[in-house]
């Protein structure tokens, strides 16, 4: 299986003709005296890694590419001009977040001094590669936990600021409705309660400004039956004729007191005399009115008077009324902008909690130590025709 995963890996780095048959994992048996149109021998080494590195690690592999030309003359012995001929490095990205480093060194002579200097580079430039990775892993690891600090604190913010917005909606319903419980369901049945209690209200109200109306208007036709009978009455006519004759008859005598004519005691009973009359008229005046309709009138007043003081109770109950239905409604009106506030801060705070978890998830990692996944194949040896390049 490992020979096959090399194989394709291969195939797929090095644009060349196919890969011969007789390839394997140890190196050919072509002798050192190879001449032109022998073919040359090649050593690969794939390193294989995954992680989410986004494009911080591309600049990296760019770079390595680099470093492996210019450590290629040292290590492994040759002329720089002989770089572009003898060692290759390929990248691909087979898979969203898989990286994959193809090296390849070709080894002339075929000997095992060549072989061992090969393998010794390939190695170190695989754990060069490795170190390089790993460097890139742990500041892109920390650079996504600063990110995400970040962004979970401004995520704290605004679970802070749409909380308080919750709160603040949720107190001025419960000040206007004066309901504790301010769910749509409650403030429903609130209102219907409260519109069965207006309505009530609203009809007291208009039963009793009929009767106000009617009382008025029945004092009003008995007290002009009442005068119209008092003014007719023979007796009060009488009795008025003598309260006038003892009036006139204190004016007479209290002229005849200024002259001497008479005493003091005369003119006392006199004005006695004239105030029981005066007494007689409305002692009569008042049978008179009670024989037409007085006493009834009396009971009206004073039932009229009763309904006004109940009146100031029955309108303040009307009113407080109104307000509540209308604070209500309004309150019915405002539980939609309610839950809405409701929905956004807990689509706040699930985002919140997500990332402080992974948060938390990922600071462990990165405490315990970053674990990278990466693989180098075995050495591959293989032949390309006519000393071409891979």
């Amino acid at each position: 299986m490992q020979r096959l995963l090399i194989a394709a890996l291969s195939t797929a780095v090095f644009s060349a003709a196919p890969i011969p048959a007789g390839a394997t994992d140890a190196p050919p048996t072509t002798s050192a005296s190879a001449t032109k149109g022998t073919p040359w021998n090649w050593v690969s080494r794939v390193v294989s890694f995954n992680g989410q590195f986004g494009s911080s690690v591309e600049p990296v592999l760019k770079e390595f590419q680099k470093h492996v030309r210019a450590d290629a003359p040292a290590q492994l012995g040759i002329a720089a001009g002989e770089v572009d001929q003898r060692v290759n490095v390929q990248i691909l990205f087979p898979n969203p977040g898989t990286y994959q480093v193809a090296l390849a060194v070709r080894f002339d002579p075929p000997s095992d001094a060549n072989k061992e200097k090969i393998t010794k580079f390939l190695s170190s430039q695989a754990d060069e590669l490795k170190k390089q990775v790993q460097r890139v892993l742990a500041d892109a690891s920390a650079r996504a936990i600063r990110d995400l600090e970040k962004k979970t604190a401004e995520d704290e913010q605004l679970l802070a600021a749409a909380d308080k917005k919750v709160k603040s909606k949720h107190d001025e319903l419960q000040e206007r409705t004066e309901q504790i419980d301010v769910t749509p369901k409650s403030l429903s049945a609130a209102a219907a309660k409260t519109q069965e209690q207006y309505q009530q209200a609203h009809l007291d109200v208009r039963a009793r400004d009929a009767r106000r109306q009617a009382l008025e208007e029945a004092i009003a036709k008995l007290s002009k039956q009442v005068e119209s009978s008092v003014k007719d009455d023979a007796v009060v006519a009488e009795l008025r004729k003598v309260v006038e004759i003892r009036e006139k008859e204190i004016s007479h005598k209290q002229g005849l007191k200024e002259n001497g004519e008479m005493s003091a005691t005369e003119l006392d009973q006199a004005v006695a005399a004239a105030a029981e009359s005066r007494a007689r008229l409305l002692e009569r005046k008042r049978d008179a009115a009670a024989e037409a309709g007085g006493n009834l009138m009396q009971q009206l007043n004073k039932e009229l008077l009763m309904l006004s003081i109940d009146s100031a109770e029955q309108d303040m109950r009307y009113k407080l009324l109104a307000m509540r239905r209308e604070a209500l409604r309004w309150g019915l009106e405002q539980t939609s902008n309610l839950s809405s506030l409701e929905n956004d801060a807990a689509k706040i705070k699930t985002q919140w909690e997500t990332e402080r978890a992974h948060l938390i998830r990922m600071r462990n990692r990165q405490n315990s130590g970053l674990k990278l996944d990466i693989t180098a194949s075995e050495n591959y040896f293989f032949s390309a025709p006519g000393g071409q390049m891979p």
